[in-house]
C-alpha cells in the first residue's frame, strides 16, 4: 500500500512515521494516545509533522558500509519538492514513495528519475548505475540505535549508509532541477605539469554559490575552488594538471549537490 507519493507535503502512516520519526532522532509527540496517533483527521497529528519535518531538509552519508564507494565520494539524499540522490557526479531527481513492508517504511522512485547528464571518470559511471538501481529497489528506514549520532539510516541487503543532516532546512521554493545549473568550458586536454585556464558560469536561474572538486583527488589542483554567481555570469579559474583523465566536479550549495562535471584528458 503506497503511504507517500508525488512530492511533498505527504501523508504517512502510523507505523511508517513511527520508523521515520525514530530514524530522524525526532519526537512526534509523546502527549498523543494511540487513537489520536492513527486518525488523520486529527489536528497536529504526528502524520502532518512527520511529512512537513522531512520536506527541505538533505543529508549527507558519514559512512556507508556493504559497498565500496569511488574514494573522495559519499552520498547525498534530499527531499525537495520530491527526492534527489547523489554519489560523487550526477545527481538523480523526481518522485519518490513511502511503503510500509514487513512494519519498516520502505523509499523508492516512483517512476523512473530524471538525471543530470554529466561524463563521468574513475568509476563514476558506475557508482551512478548502483545508486539509481539501490534506490529504484528500495531502501529501508532503520530505527536510530540509542546513543548513534546519525540523523537517518538507510538500509538495502548489505549495504548501510548512516546520514548527517545539512544545511538549514529550510530549501528555497524554486529548488527545481531548472533553477540550478552551472557550466564549465575551457581545454580538454593537457599534458602533466600544464596549467589550464578555464570558465565557470552559473547556467540556472537563480544566485548561487558553487565549490568546485578534482576527481581522483590527487590528479590536480584548482583555484579558486569556490564561487558565488548571479545567474548568467561567469568567473575565471585555473586547473594545474598532476594527471590525466580528471574530472571537474561543480557542487551546487543551493541544490545540495552536484551539477556538473568536465573531463580533462
Amino acid at each position: 500500500m503506497k503511504l507517500v507519493q508525488r512530492g511533498l507535503p505527504k501523508a504517512l502512516s502510523a507505523g511508517a512515521v513511527t520508523v521515520l520519526c525514530a530514524a530522524l532522532l525526532m519526537g512526534c509527540g509523546d502527549d498523543a494516545d494511540d487513537g489520536a496517533a492513527a486518525d488523520p483527521s486529527a489536528s497536529g497529528t504526528s502524520e502532518t509533522v512527520a511529512a512537513e519535518e522531512l520536506d527541505g531538509r538533505s543529508f549527507v552519508a558519514d559512512e556507508v558500509s556493504g559497498h565500496d564507494l569511488v574514494e573522495g565520494t559519499t552520498v547525498r539524499v534530499s527531499f525537495e519538492d520530491g527526492m534527489a540522490v547523489n554519489a560523487g557526479c550526477n545527481t538523480m531527481f523526481g518522485a519518490y514513495t513511502v511503503e510500509s513492508e514487513d512494519g519498516a517504511a520502505v523509499i523508492r522512485w516512483e517512476d523512473e528519475p530524471g538525471a543530470t547528464m554529466m561524463g563521468c571518470v574513475g568509476g563514476l559511471a558506475d557508482q551512478d548505475t548502483w545508486l539509481a538501481e539501490l534506490f529504484a529497489d528500495g531502501v529501508t528506514v532503520e530505527p536510530a540505535e540509542d546513543g548513534g549520532e546519525a540523523d537517518l539510516v538507510l538500509t538495502a541487503g548489505d549495504v548501510r549508509m548512516d546520514f548527517a543532516e545539512v544545511g538549514d532546512g529550510n530549501a528555497p521554493a524554486d529548488s527545481s532541477p531548472d533553477a540550478f545549473g552551472a557550466r564549465i568550458n575551457g581545454p580538454t586536454t593537457a599534458q602533466p605539469g600544464e596549467v589550464l585556464k578555464l570558465t565557470l558560469t552559473n547556467t540556472g536561474s537563480r544566485r548561487d554559490s558553487f565549490k568546485i572538486t578534482v576527481s581522483p583527488a590527487d590528479a590536480g589542483k584548482v583555484g579558486p575552488r569556490y564561487f558565488t554567481l548571479r545567474s548568467g555570469r561567469s568567473a575565471k579559474f585555473r586547473l594545474k594538471a598532476t594527471t590525466t583523465p580528471l574530472s571537474l566536479k561543480v557542487e551546487s550549495v543551493g541544490a545540495g549537490g552536484y551539477v556538473d562535471a568536465y573531463t580533462v584528458r
